[in-house]
């Protein structure tokens, strides 16, 4: 007989209530423990995770700062040539730049990388210690390039510079440069970090820059330095000494010039003489229909064989005119001023001429583009020797070897960047190799935003001496692919009050015995622009002026006479449409007696506006 209904309780998948609950209590109370106890785990792994960061940012910020604080001892030892001193230095320098590294990599630091909002400074961090750390594995490479560069080695005969020590540090140098472009391309990681570590990453990409174009610099040289300096037999140059108080388009009128020797790393100067002696020989050099029309007949002369700024075409002239008047053919031209020959003073120190007057870097550009004129006026030949003298005892001291190579190279840097020192070559890869160091003086071929005021003395004087140039380039906003800009020139006649020299001061642009105020001026101003740009207007003090337009290497060219009296000030205005183009916005200088002011104001391009983005880039 079966169980009476409620005889047993209900159950629940076999369990009894009862114990169900209690089954079910201990579980949730078990997982609720579990979970608490999970929690802190995750916490305090996640506390340990940003404690081991926080402690590899430190380990990496106190190995960088004494890495940092090395750097002085270093700079020193390389000045003083210790390199013994300069290993050790660099070896401390890269255990801590490793350390650094070491601190920041590794899964943990993988796993912050990869995280959200704070990824971005992680990444950076990393990005900053492994290009510190890259840089200095470069270190030996260039501290064995120092070693074959030494002083001692690289002119072991005082006059003579060692070329075999170039080749040596060449493949050196060439590692090295390898290294660093890599490392510029790849540059540290951006984002949203922290400002401090942003202008860390900013500092050092700025120190990558300059460490990479100084050792690009060195490469280059080292590759061009041996064939130029005739490591496979004599080269001859000619050298121009520009006299830019009477301006031309490279800088000044040829008023001497020299014979420039170079023999298996040995330089002499055999021939320095003055312009009358090739005054009569006339250059037949074809420039082209460009040149021609821009230019006309009268290149021809000697006075007037560097008109153009670029100048390849002035140096292809010179050695026409000297093998067409010595029958000697020549291997390349050079050109230098009164202001390179002061910076050059200013390393070695004063010179005497034969009868013992000191030449000084402070004095010498006021003797030789002011001075001399009233001292010799009338006596233009005695003059003109005098200059020769002044450039024979300035270039006989720098090739005696007593100038010091580290001081001379320092010396050298502002009269490069001031196109104060240009040179050609006849040879093809040599002459790339010069426009690759901004040593050539070339006119450039491209379509970055580009203005260029170059002056042509027309009157015949030196009052170029007291001439001031300010320049604003103002590039207006892109519209449709073009933007319109404005160029205003304003030229300043600053001749002094009181007598003048006649040969200074003289207008040989007019008949003789015209009547003219002493101390005018007349000059021919040639604005090279932008590829592609068209003038819309051109004023002269506010006046409506037309101009003489014209190309020169796909550039257009616009020109204008002004004449300028003692004491005047004239402004130019030029407004012209150009193509909204990228490219850092060049305004070279021509490299006259005072500096040129220069002005750039850029209001910049939307990215869709341009075909290729404008950064800000002067040269003044």
């Amino acid at each position: 007989m079966g169980a009476p209904p409620g005889a047993y309780p209900r159950v629940r998948g076999g369990v009894q209530p009862d114990v169900y609950q209690a089954v079910r209590s201990r579980l949730d109370r078990d997982m609720h423990r579990a979970a608490r106890r999970a929690g802190w785990l995750v916490a305090a792994a996640l506390l340990l995770a940003v404690g081991w960061l926080a402690l590899g940012a430190w380990q990496a910020h106190r190995d960088l700062t004494s890495a940092r604080d090395r750097i002085p001892s270093l700079r020193a030892a390389v000045e003083a040539g210790d390199t013994a001193a300069v290993r050790a230095l660099v070896g401390r320098l890269q255990a801590e730049t490793a350390s650094a590294r070491s601190s920041t990599h590794g899964p943990l630091w993988a796993a912050a990388a990869a995280a959200p909002w704070a990824g971005d400074t992680a990444r950076a961090l990393q990005g900053v210690t492994a290009t510190v750390d890259d840089v200095a594995r470069v270190l030996p490479s260039l501290v064995d390039a120092m070693q074959a560069l030494d002083p001692a080695r690289l002119m072991p005969e005082g006059d003579r510079l060692e070329l075999s020590a170039l080749s040596e540090a060449e493949p050196l140098l060439a590692e090295a440069d390898a290294a660093l472009t890599a490392l510029d391309a790849r540059g540290p990681g951006r984002g949203r970090v922290l400002p401090a570590l942003a202008r860390a990453q900013s500092d050092l990409q700025d120190d990558v820059d300059l460490l990479r174009k100084v050792v690009g610099t060195a490469l280059r040289a080292s590759r061009l330095l041996p064939p130029v300096l005739g490591a496979d037999g004599p080269r001859r140059y000619f050298v121009g000494f520009q006299t830019n108080a009477e301006s031309r388009g490279t800088g000044g009128l040829v008023g001497a010039h020299g014979l420039l020797v170079a023999d298996r790393g040995r330089l002499s100067m055999p021939v320095l003489g003055k312009d009358t002696d090739l005054s009569e020989t006339r250059s037949v050099t074809d420039l082209g229909a460009d040149y021609r029309a821009l230019y006309g007949r009268d290149t021809e002369l000697w006075s007037n064989t560097n008109l153009s700024p670029h100048f390849p075409y002035a140096a292809r002239r010179w050695i026409d005119v000297w093998e067409e008047h010595t029958g000697q053919r020549l291997d390349g031209a050079l050109a230098t001023d009164p202001v390179a020959l002061a910076h050059l003073l200013g390393v070695h120190g004063d010179v005497a001429l034969p009868d013992g007057e000191r030449i000084t870097a402070d004095g010498v550009v006021h003797l030789t583009e002011w001075e001399a004129y009233s001292r010799f006026d009338g006596r233009d030949e005695a003059r003109k020797q005098f200059l020769v003298d002044i450039a024979r005892a300035v270039v006989g001291e720098l090739l005696d070897g007593s100038v010091d190579l580290r001081e001379l190279a320092t010396g050298m840097r502002d009269v490069v960047a001031d196109r104060r020192l240009v040179a050609y070559s006849t040879h093809p890869d040599e002459q790339r190799a010069l426009e690759d160091a901004s040593l050539a003086g070339t006119v450039p071929v491209d379509a970055a935003p580009y203005a260029a005021v170059v002056v042509n003395n027309a009157a015949g004087n030196k009052l170029d001496y007291h001439l001031r140039r300010e320049v604003v380039y103002e590039l207006g906003p892109c519209t449709a692919g073009t933007r319109e800009t404005v160029l205003r020139v304003r030229l300043t006649n600053d001749v002094p009050e009181g007598p003048l020299a006649d040969y200074a001061s003289g207008r040989g642009d007019l008949p003789d015995g015209a009547p003219f105020r002493r101390g005018s001026n007349k000059l021919h101003v040639a604005v090279y622009a932008t590829s592609g740009a068209t003038l819309q207007t051109a004023s002269l003090d506010g006046v409506g002026k037309a101009v003489h337009s014209g190309q020169e290497r796909g550039r257009p060219v616009f020109v204008l006479p002004v004449e300028l009296q003692r004491g005047q000030s004239r402004v130019l205005t030029l407004r012209l449409t150009e193509p909204a183009r990228e490219g850092s916005v060049r305004v070279p200088v021509q490299p006259l007696v005072l500096p040129q002011v220069t002005t750039v104001v850029d209001r910049g391009c939307p990215a869709a506006q341009r075909r290729v983005s404008t950064s800000a880039a002067l040269t003044s």
